[in-house]
């Protein structure tokens, strides 16, 4: 993730924490009020925030067969030397014998340095994507246990409040009435 993404992100969870901070309390003591809209409009800004890491782990990716790539056309270079080397010295008539045990080994030792190399290469590229991914998860695992907890959160805050709204209401209505037999009898 950028330094930027990453940002972008630390600011709207601070938004967030501060729309929760700023809230009204409700009747109902620890429980507030937030702007469901405004909080959701924040949630769905993270989210667009997210795929910056898939676009980084795809270029992770595509560095890996570069490495490979290029490790392997070091690796040819040298066998092709090596293969040079051999063949100017079996031109010479003096050395034939010992240009072709050198060519050997010359190219022995490129194929061995190539094969190093390409392991390497390989590791290195293998542990770049498992860190990658293993970041990525768990940047979305994070991001979305944390959104879950707003929305039930949330939720739970308007349950809340509808509850209290309806016996607020059916409260009115029984004094309502009572006040209606009151007067009746009075009447």
């Amino acid at each position: 993730m950028s330094a930027e993404n990453r940002d972008n992100i630390e600011s709207l969870l601070e938004q967030i924490e501060d729309i929760l901070a700023e809230s009204k309390s409700t009747l109902g003591g620890g429980k507030i009020k937030v702007d469901r809209d405004e909080l959701l409009e924040i949630i769905q800004e993270i989210r667009l925030q997210m795929p910056d890491e898939l676009l980084q782990a795809r270029k992770i990716a595509a560095n890996r067969k570069g490495i490979l790539d290029k490790a392997q056309a070091e690796a040819d270079e040298r066998v092709a030397e090596g293969e040079k080397e051999a063949a100017r010295l079996i031109e010479d008539n003096e050395i034939t014998k010992k240009a072709k045990s050198a060519a050997a080994d010359i190219i022995s030792q490129a194929k061995t340095q190539s094969d190093e190399m390409i392991a390497r290469a390989r590791s290195e590229a293998q542990s770049i994507m498992e860190n990658a991914d293993k970041w990525s998860r768990d940047i979305r695992a994070n991001a979305t246990d944390f959104v879950d907890s707003i929305m039930n959160d949330c939720d739970e805050i308007l349950s809340n409040g509808v509850s209290e709204m309806n016996k607020s209401i059916k409260d009115i209505r029984t004094a309502r009435e009572q006040i209606k037999r009151a007067v009746a009898k009075k009447g």
